[in-house]
Formats: structure tokens, sequence, C-alpha cells
């Protein structure tokens, strides 16, 4: 595509001019403010006589000219900042640059006065962590900076492995995943006798040390095909094992099977002083009597608060059983505007949303079908409105829960509530 140059007018040029100046200095990946998907934000100046066209274009770092593969198009656009959505490039693949061009249309009344243009820039994506000597099963992040407005990019098994290591485990840094992540023919360590994958986060109690903090955000996006076989008596397991002072929101775990001793969760093993938002899992879970906490979600939470989010899936064998969450530990601790349609199985105290309780906890508007709200416990309690459904049927009825936010949950007749994260 021919590189296209244009006099404006200095009005409308001034407007093109800034607003590829202010994305040029260093464009940074975000979640799309609106929804589901990931991009850039370009801030501009408009003029009230023009509104211009936005669009995203994937390049390379030897292209001298905008090429023809569109990741985005935006008419119309008369406010900043516009979003432009960056489907279709790959944070797998290190010295991508994207194009910009932004194309001003002038008022049909001022014809003769304004004129049309077009400019367009080439994109550096600054960041990437720049990690090296890496394992076969690692892989660095090449896009982004671990900030919160530019957080790193996360793509394939080997990147979210990369997260164990040292420089990222507990730094406090944001992560972002752009796509479904398959698990399927991949190994953490090479050993398959112990599953597929090494636990972020992977520590023993007291999870004192070795634990995971940051803040991690699935985008609506899942992990599938995630199994481990873990023996010892004192380990955590999930696709987290422990988290302190972390984020984990709109994630999925998919077509999991996981097999441990102790805190064993679909998403987290043990949870501390940290948010769980937004996530679901539909996981097969089998733990043990001897040192025996399973929850479809996490294993143990301290401190910690779950929202907005449901478990799917079964879990066998295990003394603390909890649809949602093995163990509510020293409080306070919420679960809230969650429910739970996992299969107990085979369990010495199971409960449709926690197995045992300890010490403080608000439980506020929960659903589940099997058992009793929590199986033992014991402390502080304020629970309220929360409801065990007589049949799957009730879940389907497509009525909106009292107090459950519908911009987050989407109600639908025929189908269990589903988080609209998720939905494309």
């Amino acid at each position: 595509m021919k590189k296209l140059r244009t006099a404006l007018p200095a009005m409308v040029l001034l407007a093109c001019a800034l607003a590829l100046s202010a994305n040029a200095q260093g464009a940074a990946f975000e979640r799309n403010p609106n929804g589901a998907g990931w991009g850039i934000s370009v801030p501009f100046s408009p003029d009230s006589r023009a509104d211009y066209t936005f669009e995203l274009y994937l390049g390379s770092s030897t292209a001298d000219a905008l090429p023809e593969n569109l990741l985005d198009r935006k008419e119309g656009v008369t406010a900043s900042p516009v979003f432009l959505e960056a489907y279709g490039f790959d944070p797998s693949i290190p010295g991508t640059v994207l194009w910009l061009r932004v194309s001003a249309s002038v008022d049909p009344r001022r014809q003769g006065l304004d004129t049309p243009g077009m400019r367009e820039q080439k994109i550096t994506l600054p960041g990437g962590c720049g990690c090296t000597g890496l394992s076969t099963y690692e892989q660095p992040f090449y896009y982004g900076d671990g900030t919160e407005k530019n957080p790193f990019l996360v793509s394939t098994p080997q990147q979210l492995q990369h997260l164990n290591n040292g420089r990222h485990l507990q730094q406090g840094q944001y992560f972002l995943q752009t796509c479904d992540i398959d698990l399927r023919g991949y190994d953490s360590d090479g050993d398959p006798a112990n599953g597929n994958w090494r636990p972020i986060g992977y520590t023993v109690y007291p999870y004192d040390s070795g634990y995971f903090t940051g803040h991690y955000d699935g985008n609506g996006h899942l992990v599938k095909n995630m199994s481990f076989h873990l023996t010892l008596e004192e380990n955590t397991a999930g696709l987290f094992g422990a988290i302190q002072n972390s984020t984990v929101k709109n994630l999925g775990v998919a077509s999991g099977e996981t097999l441990s001793a102790s805190d064993i969760g679909g998403l987290v093993g043990a949870a501390t002083n940290s948010k769980i938002s937004c996530c679901y899992t539909d996981v097969e879970i089998s733990g043990s009597i001897t040192a025996p906490i399973c929850g479809s979600m996490a294993g143990s939470l301290f401190s910690s608060t779950m929202e907005n989010c449901y478990s799917l899936g079964e879990i066998s064998l295990s003394q603390y059983a909890g649809g949602l969450v093995g163990v509510l530990w020293d409080g306070p601790n919420t679960v809230r505007c969650c429910y739970s349609l996992s299969a107990l199985q085979g369990a010495t105290a199971a409960g449709g949303i926690a197995g045992l309780q300890r010490g403080s906890y608000t439980m506020d508007g929960c659903y589940w079908l099997a058992g009793p709200l929590y199986a033992e416990g014991s402390g502080g309690v304020t629970p309220s409105g929360n409801y065990r459904l007589a049949s799957l049927s009730d879940f389907e009825s497509g009525e909106p829960f009292p107090g459950w936010d519908t911009g987050v949950w989407q109600f639908e007749a025929g189908k269990a509530p589903q988080l609209r994260v998720f939905l494309r």
C-alpha cells in the first residue's frame, strides 16, 4: 500500500499530528475498557470541524510503508481516546511493529475551506522483560513492561510458566493473557509422571516463601488441559499454587485434571490477602483423605475475596471439599455473587460453597446445588441471601439473581448464568 501525503489546513492537520505523536511516544497494550479484547488506546485532540477514521495495521520492523494486514478500523471518531483492537497480533513473536493511519474528514458545509487529509506512522512497541538463559520450558515476555498501564503479554504455555521466574514471581507485576492457552502437548519440567504443569507459586505450607505476588488478567480467555500429579502432603496445587497480595481475574480453567495431597484448587491452591474475580473452573480434582483440602476454584482462602465466580466439574476423595473453596481460614474472607454446580463425591465434609470455615467471613448472594452452605465451621459469620437450589433448571430460568450485576453476568433461559467477559 503506497504511503499518502496530503496537505491539510492547520486545524485539521494539528489534530492528526497530535493523535500520532501521542501514540508514537510508546504505545502500550491494554485491556479493552468496554469489554473483552485488548489493543491500544490512542489519545488525541479532536477538532470540532472534523471527524476521524483510525486504522491499526500489523507490520514488521523492516517495513517502510503501511502494510496491508488491517487489525482494526474505527470510523466517525469525534472523541478522545479511541481504542483499537489488536486481535491478529502474536505476542509470542518478538520485533513486531504496528502502523497507525489517521484520516480527517471535514464538515461538508466547509468544503473549500478545509481539506480532508491523512497521516501514517510506524509505531515501535516498547517493553519486554529481556530475560535470557531460560530453560526450554519458558519463553520471555516480548511486549509490555509489567506495569498496570502496560502489562506483560502472555500468549503461550512457555510464557505462562515464565511467571515462575524469579524476575517476575514476587515483583507485583501485571500480566495480560491475549488468547486461550492449551497445555496439551506441553510439559513444564519434562517429567510426564507429575503431569504437565508446575503451579505458578509452587510452595508448601505455611506459604511464607515461593508464592506468587502479582496481578493476572485472563482477559476472558481460558487455560485448557492442565494436569498435575503431586504427592507431597504440604504442597499447594492449581494453575496458581500459592498467591499473596495478588489479583486474578477474567480467567477460565477448563478440561483439566488434578491429583494432589493438599490445598488443591482448580484456579488457586491457597490465596492470602488476595482477590479472585470473574473467573470460572471446569476441572476434575482428586485429593487425599490424609491431607485433604479441595475447592473447585480455590483450596484455601486467608483474608481474601472471591466474587463473580462459578465452578463446574467434580471433586472426589477429599476430607474438606467445597464447591468453590475447600477451607475459609483466618478472616475476614468474603465470597460474593458466586455459584457452584460442582459434583462433590467421597468427601468427609462437603459444602456447596465451602468445606470448612474458620474465623470471620461474609458470604453473600451465593447459589449451589448439593449439600449445606459449608460442611463444618466456627467463628464469626455474616451470611446473606445464599440459596441452595433444587435443580439445574432453577439455574437456567433466565431470571437474574437478586443483587447480581447484569453488566457482569448474562442470564438466558435454558443456560446457567454466564460471565459476560467470556462471551465474544
